[in-house]
């Protein structure tokens, strides 16, 4: 499936921002979510098999260690609201909104199938309990070029609605991947932080709750001020920032600006 996925592309940078963190509604189990049924036995047949899901919230009640958890809750805090790349994530990063589910996945079908699993979960609950997911994948090593033309095609909705036609108009996605080019940059230009991550890393929310945050007027010109802070940043600090992702104590922050 991931191979047959066309490498379409409508949504607007600053758009990926509201998808990642969405709006302040909480998300207020610890203990994780489970998929009904799957509406794709093939994919999730493969998952059993393959992959395997843990999922944790944001909140500050005591969970099992888990590394890939505290990697990616480091990346919202330190790059996405450290750099205020999106006006939505504090809140819910503060209030133990965000969950996050990791992969185990070495494939993007594999991966594919915790996507599908974790849309199901997102679906049977509330969304007065239920915000965003973060499924993160560390070890999926897929080049960016690969990585675009598959799974990164999901951004697009009606690729998302062929792949997965039970959460087609319920769920969207923004993929992230350390290695993200926006086209016509350079590898080494500051502004490609907008969607770079740890490791691979697919954000689930529901539609409804995007359609919310851009009809606030708050999405405007993110895009633009985002570009214009991560320049004033610089390669050298961001990518001092990445690295010290995978320890505990941060390096030094770049100011707010």
């Amino acid at each position: 499936l991931a191979r047959a996925l066309k490498p379409v592309r409508r949504m607007a940078a600053g758009l990926a921002c509201v998808v990642l963190l969405g709006s302040t509604v909480g998300w207020a189990s610890t203990t994780g979510l489970r998929a009904a049924p799957s509406p794709c036995p093939t994919r999730s047949a493969r998952a059993s098999r393959h992959s395997s899901l843990v999922v944790a919230s944001s909140s500050g009640v005591a969970q099992p260690a888990d590394p890939i958890r505290d990697v990616t809750l480091r990346w919202v805090e330190r790059a996405v609201v450290g750099l205020q790349l999106c006006p939505f994530a504090e809140a819910p990063l503060r209030s133990g909104a965000i969950a996050v589910a990791t992969s185990t996945a070495l494939d993007e079908d594999a991966l594919l199938a915790d996507v599908e699993e974790q849309c199901a979960a997102l679906l049977a609950q509330s969304s007065d309990d239920v915000a965003t997911v973060l499924v993160a994948a560390p070890n999926l090593r897929a080049n960016f070029a690969d990585f675009q033309d598959g799974l990164g095609a999901l951004e697009d909705e009606d690729v998302f609605a062929q792949a997965f036609p039970a959460f087609a108009d319920q769920i969207m996605v923004v993929c992230f991947h350390p290695e993200h080019q926006w086209a016509g940059l350079a590898t080494d230009d500051p502004v490609n932080f907008e969607k770079r991550s740890p490791f691979v890393i697919v954000n689930l929310l529901r539609t409804s709750m995007v359609d919310a945050a851009i009809a606030t007027g708050r999405t405007v010109g993110i895009g633009e001020r985002n570009e214009a802070r991560l320049r004033k940043t610089g390669i050298e600090a961001m990518r001092t920032m990445y690295a010290g992702l995978f320890a505990a104590d941060p390096p030094p922050s770049p100011q707010r600006t």
